[in-house]
Order: C-alpha cells, then sequence, then structure tokens
C-alpha cells in the first residue's frame, strides 16, 4: 500500500500495524541538538502528515501513515532517508510528541537494522517530539523552518 497517508487516521494506522519486536533508544532535545550541530551524519525523519507550525531543518518527511508495516520500511523510509543524506548513520525519528508514530517506525527501523546486523546505523526517537523541539529558544530555533 502506498499514498496510505490520504485514507487513513493515525488512530486507524496505529491499530493496523503490528509493533516492532525491537525498542528503539530516545534522545532528549539536548543531545538531538549536539548531533546536529556535528555534522552530517544524522538525519531527522519527520513522521507528520501537517509540518505546521514548523519543522527541522534538512528533515526528511515521510507522514507515518504513509508506511505500510515494516515489510516496507527500507523502501518506504530507509532508502529516502539515504537519498537525502548518503553520509546518514544515526536516524532521529518524531512525530508532534513522539509517543506513538515515532515509537512504532524507530521499532521497525531498528528492527530493520538488527536483521540487517548494521553496525553503521542508528535510530533513536526525539524526546517530546517536535513539541518539545518547538518550545525551545535558541541555539533549537536556529534548526527550525516555520511551515508556509
Amino acid at each position: 500500500m502506498s499514498g496510505l497517508e490520504s485514507n487513513i487516521s493515525v488512530k486507524d494506522w496505529l491499530e493496523l500495524y503490528p509493533e516492532p519486536q525491537s525498542t528503539a533508544s530516545r534522545l532528549s532535545a539536548d543531545e538531538v541538538l549536539q548531533l546536529l550541530s556535528a555534522g552530517k551524519s544524522s538525519t531527522i525523519l519527520d513522521l507528520r502528515n501537517d509540518r505546521a507550525p514548523g519543522f527541522i531543518r534538512e528533515s526528511v518527511n515521510v507522514p507515518a501513515t504513509s508506511i505500510s508495516g515494516y515489510s516496507n520500511i527500507k523502501d518506504q523510509v530507509i532508502d529516502k532517508i539515504y537519498a537525502a543524506n548518503p553520509n546518514l548513520n544515526y536516524i532521529i525519528v518524531h512525530c508532534n510528541s513522539s509517543k506513538n508514530r515515532a515509537t512504532k517506525v524507530a521499532g521497525w527501523i531498528q528492527d530493520y537494522i538488527n536483521d540487517q546486523k548494521s553496525e553503521n546505523l542508528k535510530v533513536a526517537v526525539l524526546n517530546e517530539g517536535i513539541t518539545g523541539w518547538l518550545e525551545r529558544p535558541e541555539p533549537y530555533s536556529t534548526f527550525v523552518e516555520k511551515y508556509p
């Protein structure tokens, strides 16, 4: 299934697809800020359908409801992130609060990393999601683009 985001609610999507086998780690906003400030090896995965009121600059937007489960995580997520950042070795996942969508998708990515026995790729969830990030002043706000 692709293009699912226009046909399914987040609630239905969460119920439709099984939970991941793995639990991804979580990073605080301070830890994510350090990674983003250090260079280009980290990419933010924004799972929201609507990026208002703002988003982290250079993040990759793949609405969670367009991801049809673990079996398509490579094609629908990981390949898109590598296309945006070939030097990738850290994926930081968020949604609004990073409680449901981000936890599920990051878990599937961790399952993929485990299945591939990849030592070069890590995944984590941004604690408090974009909501927590947008509430912070500089230097956090320097990484934010306001949604038009």
